[in-house]
């Protein structure tokens, strides 16, 4: 059985880059790739038939790629019938084959995390998780450009999504990663998280091919990381988030920190009941 390294992140934090990043290292691509374009001018690296069969799974409780709002237990357990996690099954064998490693990439997975970790443990032997992060402002602004998405909004998406891939992921090897450092450290931050799949005699010529990859001109919105500043333009638990990310991108995952987490979480979901009727 293959082993997966499967990347968590919202929507514009470096997902994509992360994904072409471990492919240089030895993990096998899917098939079926969603082309580049204006949006995305080096690659999205992701599987166009997963992207098409979780928008299905959504589209099945009501939600959709840019919805903000979270999905109950219940509602998780819809979609975890024998007929969809078949049809996963079925779909990974025809974009992966029977290669050894490979990695997985789409942000919508951030929601729907508990379906696709049921369907991975029965193809692959071992699955890491990967989780790339980016200032939420920066990611808004790049949504507010690319899909006409108010900043409100995107901040709202970025907190769901950051939070879901946090909870779901608990219990599992992983690691988060900061857009910056990716786009400061280049092959360094991939090399220090995660093993090489690559034949030892292509080892250099992985990490040059990471670092004239990753380039800062793609990099359209930087704003500062400071904790007062994110607050200041989104709210305390945005804010929040962010900086216990980042610092456990840092120094290391801080068990301690995680019952912040799940009462954000817990106050967010509240809020989201009070206004669910208008969004």
């Amino acid at each position: 059985m293959p082993t997966v390294a499967l990347i968590l992140g919202m929507h514009r934090s470096g997902t994509s880059v992360t994904a072409r990043a471990l492919n240089l290292l030895g993990y096998s691509l899917p098939k079926k790739l969603i082309p580049a374009d204006e949006t995305n001018e080096t690659g999205h690296w992701e599987s166009r038939p997963l992207a098409l069969f979780n928008d299905k799974l959504l589209a099945t409780l009501g939600s959709s790629w840019d919805d903000w709002r979270g999905l109950t237990p219940d509602a998780l357990a819809q979609i975890c019938t024998s007929e969809n996690i078949q049809n996963a099954l079925d779909l990974l064998l025809k974009e992966f084959g029977e290669v050894s490693s490979c990695v997985v990439k789409d942000p919508r997975i951030c929601r729907i995390a508990p379906f696709w970790f049921r369907v991975f443990n029965e193809y692959f032997e071992k699955t890491s998780v990967v989780i790339p992060f980016r200032n939420p402002i920066d990611v808004a602004e790049s949504l507010l450009r690319r899909n006409n998405i108010s900043f409100g909004y995107g901040v709202l998406m970025w907190l769901r999504h950051v939070l879901d891939a946090e909870r779901y992921s608990r219990g599992r090897d992983r690691v988060f990663i900061r857009y910056e450092d990716i786009i400061s450290k280049k092959s360094t931050i991939f090399i220090d998280i995660i093993d090489p799949c690559v034949d030892p005699h292509d080892f250099e010529l992985a990490k040059n091919s990471i670092d004239s990859f990753v380039s800062s001109r793609y990099r359209h919105h930087r704003n500062s990381n400071e904790v007062d500043y994110i607050q200041r333009h989104t709210n305390s638990w945005v804010a929040e988030v962010h900086e216990i990310l980042s610092n456990w991108a840092l120094g290391g995952i801080n068990n301690n920190e995680i019952d912040i987490l799940d009462k954000i979480r817990d106050e967010f979901y509240e809020a989201e009941c009070l206004y669910r009727q208008i969004c």
